[in-house]
C-alpha cells in the first residue's frame, strides 16, 4: 500500500464527500420545516420502488463495468466493451420507459405522479453519468471524479432552491434538481463516447453479453436481497402505520446514513483501486487484508461512535420539529452503517473468489431475518424498532461473511493478536471519551448543542491524532510488496 498514494486520493475524495454531505446537512434543517412527513413518505416510497425497478433496468449493468472495466481495457478491446454495455443500456431504458408509464397510468395521486416521473428521468441520467464516473475512479482520476461530484452537487442545490422557494414545485423538486444536472452532463458524455469510441452493430459481443449476464444474475440476486435488508422496512412501517411514519423513519434513517456514510464513502473510495490491485494479484493475502481492516476500523469506529453519542443534538440541530420524534433510533442505524462497510469488505473479496452465490445465501438470510423480525415486533413495539431489527440482520449478515471468507479463523485471530495493543488503545480512548461526554452531561445541566459540536470535534481530533502516530508505521507498505 502506497501509503503517499493514499494520502494525496483521501485529500480529494475528502472534499468529493464533503460538499456532498455539507450541502445534505444544509438541506434537510430547511426542507424538513418545508415539505411534510407525508410528502417525504410518498418520496421514499417511490424512490425504494424504482430502486427495485432499477435492479433490473441499469444497476446490474454498472456492478458489471465495476468488474469487467480494467479487464478490457487491458485487453484493449473498448469498442467492444462500450457497445455492447451500450446495447444493455438501451434494453434497459426501454423496460424502465415501460414501467414507468404503467405505474403512472395507474397512479392516483397527482404528486405520486410526478415523483414517478422524476424517478424515471433520475433512473435514465444517473445510468448514463454513473459510468463515466465509474471509469474515472477505476482510472485513479480522483481530483477529476470529485471535481465533477461537487460542482454538480453545488448546482443542483441551487437549482433545488429555485423549484423550490421561486417556481413552488412540490416535493419532486427534490429529484428535479439533480435531473437538470444529470441530462446536461448526459449529452456530454454520449458525445464524448462518441468522438473516443467506435460504436457499432458489429462490435456488440455475444460472449461478452453471456459473460456479463451470468455475473449479473448473481448480482441482481445479491442487490435484491441487499435492497430488501435495506429498505423492506419502509413497506412494513406504511403497511401498519402511515405515510407520514415513513416519512419521519426515512428521514431519520437517511440523516443517521450520511452522518456515517459520507466518511464510510471517503474510505472506500480511497482504499478500493488499491483493494481492488490486491484481490486481482494476491487474494489470500490475509495479512494485507486485515491491515485495511484495522485501517477501516480506526478510521470509521470513532465516527462511529461520536455520532451516536450526539443523536439528540444532531437531530435537533438538523431535523423539523416533526421528524426529531425519531432521534432514538439513530445510533441503532449509525452502527448498522458501520457495519455494513466491514462487511462490504469480505463481500467484495468473495465476488472475487467467484463465490457470489454464497453472498447472495447469506444476503438472503439476513434480509428474511429483517423481515420476519419488523412484522414480529413493529406492530406490537413500534416503528421505531424496524432500526434495531435492522442491526440485528446486519449483524448476522457479518458473521456470515467472515465465516465464508475466512478459510482459517486460527490465522486471522493471530493477526488480530499481533495488533492487539493497537486495538487496546483505541478501545480505551473510545471508553475514556464516552465516559467523559457523559460526565460532561452530568456537569451542564444546560447542554447545548454548541457544547456538544466543541466536546466532538476534540474528541475526534485528538483520538485520529494519537491514532494516526500509532498507526502509520503498521501501514507503510508498498503497493510492489503484496506478495
Amino acid at each position: 500500500m502506497n501509503i503517499s498514494r493514499l494520502k494525496k486520493d483521501f485529500l480529494w475524495y475528502s472534499i468529493g464527500a464533503a460538499v456532498p454531505m455539507i450541502l445534505g446537512f444544509i438541506k434537510t434543517p430547511i426542507f424538513t420545516r418545508y415539505y411534510s412527513p407525508t410528502d417525504y413518505g410518498n418520496l421514499a416510497l417511490v424512490n425504494t420502488t424504482f430502486s427495485y425497478i432499477n435492479l433490473f433496468a441499469f444497476s446490474w449493468l454498472l456492478s458489471c463495468i465495476w468488474r469487467y472495466y480494467i479487464h478490457e481495457k487491458n485487453n484493449k478491446d473498448l469498442d467492444t466493451f462500450y457497445t455492447t454495455i451500450a446495447a444493455l443500456l438501451f434494453i434497459g431504458f426501454l423496460f424502465t420507459t415501460l414501467a414507468a408509464a404503467v405505474w403512472i397510468f395507474f397512479a392516483q395521486d397527482a404528486v405520486v405522479k410526478k415523483l414517478i416521473a422524476a424517478n424515471y428521468l433520475s433512473l435514465v441520467t444517473h445510468a448514463i453519468t454513473s459510468i463515466y464516473l465509474i471509469t474515472l475512479r477505476l482510472d485513479g482520476k480522483s481530483s477529476a471524479y470529485n471535481l465533477l461530484v461537487s460542482i454538480t452537487a453545488v448546482i443542483s442545490f441551487v437549482i433545488l432552491l429555485v423549484l423550490t422557494f421561486v417556481f413552488k414545485n412540490s416535493i419532486d423538486a427534490m429529484l428535479n434538481c439533480s435531473n437538470i444536472v444529470n441530462s446536461v452532463f448526459a449529452i456530454y458524455i454520449i458525445h464524448e463516447f462518441g468522438k473516443n469510441y467506435v460504436f457499432d452493430l458489429k462490435n456488440i459481443s455475444r460472449k461478452l453479453i453471456r459473460e456479463l449476464t451470468a455475473y449479473s444474475f448473481a448480482t441482481i440476486l445479491f442487490n435484491i436481497s441487499l435492497l430488501l435488508l435495506v429498505s423492506g422496512d419502509r413497506y412494513v412501517i406504511k403497511i401498519f402505520y402511515s405515510t407520514d411514519k415513513v416519512g419521519i423513519y426515512n428521514q431519520i434513517y437517511g440523516l443517521s446514513q450520511i452522518s456515517v456514510f459520507a466518511f464510510v464513502n471517503i474510505f472506500f473510495n480511497i482504499v478500493n483501486p488499491h483493494l481492488f490491485r490486491l484481490y486481482e494479484e494476491d487474494i489470500t493475502n490475509e495479512n494485507m487484508f486485515y491491515r485495511y481492516v484495522m485501517l477501516y476500523l480506526i478510521c470509521i469506529l470513532p465516527c462511529t461512535v461520536y455520532f451516536s453519542l450526539f443523536s439528540k443534538e444532531v437531530a435537533e440541530l438538523l431535523l423539523g420539529e416533526k421528524f426529531r420524534v425519531g432521534y432514538k433510533m439513530m445510533p441503532y442505524i449509525m452502527i448498522t452503517t458501520f457495519i455494513y462497510g466491514i462487511s462490504n469488505m469480505h463481500e467484495d473479496r468473495l465476488r472475487f473468489k467467484h463465490r457470489l452465490k454464497k453472498i447472495v445465501i447469506n444476503l438472503t438470510a439476513a434480509c428474511m431475518t429483517n423481515i420476519v423480525l419488523n412484522f414480529i415486533f413493529v406492530p406490537v413495539m413500534g416503528y421505531e424498532v424496524a432500526a434495531v431489527s435492522t442491526l440485528i440482520a446486519y449483524l448476522l449478515l457479518y458473521v456470515l461473511d467472515v465465516k465464508a471468507d475466512t478459510p482459517d479463523i486460527i490465522m486471522v485471530a493471530r493477526l488480530l493478536k499481533s495488533r492487539y495493543r493497537l486495538i487496546a488503545w483505541m478501545a480505551g480512548m473510545l471508553s475514556a471519551q464516552v465516559i467523559f461526554h457523559y460526565i460532561m452531561k452530568y456537569i451542564f445541566e444546560d447542554y447545548t448543542v454548541r457544547i456538544a459540536i466543541i466536546e466532538g470535534s476534540v474528541y475526534m481530533a485528538a483520538f485520529y491524532a494519537f491514532m494516526y502516530h500509532k498507526f502509520r508505521k503498521d501501514m507503510n507498505v508498498k503497493e510492489d510488496s503484496l506478495s
